[in-house]
């Protein structure tokens, strides 16, 4: 399925393609909506190290290589493709 839309509701802004994470909003054709969070592998190391935890866990989260949109997108389509949204 290649017709969906990306929204970012805080805005499409990314400090860092390794290092960062954000919200989205995948609408499918049908307007169904599925919120989630995309995070690079680096922000989920440094936000455990940040708040010197043992663990991450986050619901609706997904994690990408990089916040480019292009890997968004990208992985978004194999996301609906496997069936997770």
């Amino acid at each position: 399925m290649k017709q969906f839309k990306i929204k970012f509701p805080s805005g499409y802004e990314i400090a860092d393609f390794f290092n960062d994470n954000i919200d989205l909003h995948v609408i499918l054709p049908d307007n169904r909506i599925f919120f989630a969070t995309a995070f690079t592998i680096i922000n989920v190391q440094y936000l455990i190290e940040k708040e010197q935890d043992v663990y991450f866990w986050l619901t609706d989260m997904f994690i990408v290589k990089d916040l480019k949109k292009i890997t968004i997108k990208r992985s978004v389509e194999k996301i609906i493709a496997d069936g997770f949204f």
